[in-house]
């Protein structure tokens, strides 16, 4: 599993200070088939037998169906998109970029 979020001290004013970053971003590959993912994954059925007429009858998966499906997608997607490099990893953040406002 891919933890995304990192916690690095930074030392300022005598004092180290907590921060909290991402530790990397998708990529714009990568977030196409999220969204592709989200909007095919509206409608989630499973069969449920035939009607009358040897038609196919589909129900609503059940709220734990779905979650195990949406991790399992989850899964998958990340472990795709790192083979294809598509996860863009960040350096961590230096105490520069957290002293903007001049103090």
């Amino acid at each position: 599993m891919i933890k995304d979020i990192n916690y690095s001290p930074i030392p300022r004013y005598k004092i180290e200070e907590p921060t909290i970053y991402n530790k990397f971003v998708l990529g714009m590959e990568a977030k196409i088939a999220v969204e592709m993912v989200q909007k095919w994954g509206v409608v989630a059925a499973v069969e449920n037998g035939e009607d009358s007429t040897g038609r196919a009858r589909v129900k609503l998966m059940s709220t734990k169906e779905l979650i195990n499906r949406a991790c399992e997608a989850a899964e998958l997607l990340i472990e795709e998109f790192e083979k294809r490099e598509w996860l863009l990893y960040l350096s961590e953040p230096k105490e520069r970029h957290l002293n903007k406002g001049g103090d």
